[in-house]
């Protein structure tokens, strides 16, 4: 580990932590307001904020999946396999 890899990495790292703490921050926020208008408010929010949250994490995986598989098939010289992959993630 040298001072330079872990400059590099902490550009990184960072920005990308400040952005999802970001998103933390925002839902707090709009929590709190939903606090102060009533107990009925609050549990929507909370539904739909775990709504999101689930179809968040599935879109994710989703697009996780298909740059793994865009890569494997791109790395065995399958271009026309990576495009296929492509648009099945797209379709999904």
């Amino acid at each position: 580990i040298t001072k330079e890899r872990v400059i590099i990495y902490c550009k990184l790292y960072f920005p990308e932590v400040m952005s999802l703490a970001s998103d933390f921050w925002r839902m707090g926020i709009i929590g709190v307001m939903a606090a102060g208008v009533g107990v009925n408010e609050v549990a929507v929010f909370n539904l739909s904020h775990r709504i999101l949250w689930i179809t968040l994490i599935f879109v994710s995986s989703i697009s996780a999946a298909t740059g793994i598989n865009i890569g494997l098939r791109l790395g065995n010289g399958d271009p026309w396999g990576a495009r296929q992959v492509g648009y099945i993630g797209i379709g999904l």
